[in-house]
C-alpha cells in the first residue's frame, strides 16, 4: 500500500452504479495500476456539540475531520487530521500508532514520554515536532467517537500524472458510536440505503487533473458531487432516531 503521511491535494468525488465500475477501470486502462484492495474501517470523532458535523453542513469556510483508520484488522491505526478549504483543496496529516496510544490521546487525553518516543519511531519520516504538535492539537479538542464506517476500498494510482490516486469504495456500511470500541463484524453494521447499489469514486491529485483523465470522465458522463460519508451517515442515523421518538 502506498501511504502518504502529510500531503495537500485536490479531491473530486463521484457516485456511480456498481455495475459501471468495470467500464470506468477499462476506460482508464493503462493510465492507472491497482495498488491495494481490502476493508477500510474508519472511526470518526467530534466535539460535544458536533462542531465538525455542523460546520460540514452550514460552513463555507474550512472544514475539519479527526478520525482513526484501520486497514483490515491491522494492529496499528492511523490518526488523521483533515482540513478542507472552500476551494475543495484538502490538507491531511496522518501518523501511525497503536490502539492504546490512540485511546490515551483521544479518551484519556494524556501520553507518556515513552509512548511519544515510540510514536516518533513509527513515524520516522515525519519531524518529531510535527508529530507532537498534531497529537497535542487533537488532545485539547476534547473529542468523542461518533461514527464508524466500513467499506471495501480498491486503490489505483499513477504518480506521473500529478500524483493521481483513485479509490473506489463499495459495500459501504456504518454504525453510530458513543464508545471507543472498534467493530469488525460487518454483519452487525447498517447499510446506507442511498449507496445500496452504488460506489463512491474519489479522484485525488495535485495541482490539475490530467486532461486525459478529464476527457474519460466526460465521456462516461461522470460529474463530481459533494458527499461526505461522515455527515450523510450521521445525519441518516439522527433522522432514524428522530422518527422512532416521534
Amino acid at each position: 500500500m502506498h501511504i502518504i503521511n502529510n500531503f495537500k491535494r485536490k479531491e473530486n468525488k463521484y457516485i456511480i452504479n456498481i455495475n459501471d465500475i468495470d467500464n470506468l477501470i477499462s476506460s482508464l486502462g493503462e493510465l492507472i495500476s491497482v495498488t491495494d484492495s481490502g476493508i477500510t474501517n474508519t472511526l470518526y470523532f467530534d466535539t460535544d456539540v458536533y462542531k465538525f458535523f455542523v460546520d460540514g453542513i452550514v460552513s463555507k469556510d474550512k472544514k475539519f475531520k479527526v478520525r482513526l483508520r484501520k486497514y483490515d484488522s491491522a494492529d496499528k491505526v492511523y490518526m488523521e487530521y483533515k482540513i478542507k478549504d472552500e476551494d475543495g483543496m484538502s490538507l491531511k496529516h496522518r501518523i501511525l500508532m497503536t490502539d492504546d496510544n490512540s485511546i490515551n490521546i483521544l479518551v484519556n487525553r494524556t501520553i507518556s514520554s515513552d509512548e511519544l518516543g515510540y510514536i516518533y519511531k513509527l513515524n520516522s519520516d515525519i519531524p518529531n515536532d510535527e508529530v507532537k504538535l498534531l497529537i497535542f492539537n487533537i488532545m485539547v479538542m476534547k473529542l468523542h467517537p461518533t461514527l464508524q464506517t466500513s467499506y471495501i476500498r480498491t486503490s489505483y494510482e499513477n504518480m506521473d500524472l500529478n500524483n493521481l490516486r483513485i479509490t473506489i469504495d463499495t459495500d459501504i456500511l456504518y454504525e453510530p458510536k458513543n464508545s471507543f470500541m472498534w467493530n469488525f463484524d460487518r454483519s452487525e453494521m447498517k447499510v446506507f440505503d442511498l449507496l445500496n447499489d452504488k460506489s463512491i469514486v474519489e479522484i485525488k491529485y495535485e495541482n490539475n487533473l490530467s486532461i486525459r483523465v478529464k476527457n474519460i470522465l466526460l465521456n462516461l458522463d461522470m460529474n463530481p458531487v459533494k458527499f461526505s460519508k461522515y455527515i450523510n451517515m450521521l445525519l441518516d442515523d439522527m433522522l432514524i432516531n428522530y422518527i422512532k421518538i416521534k
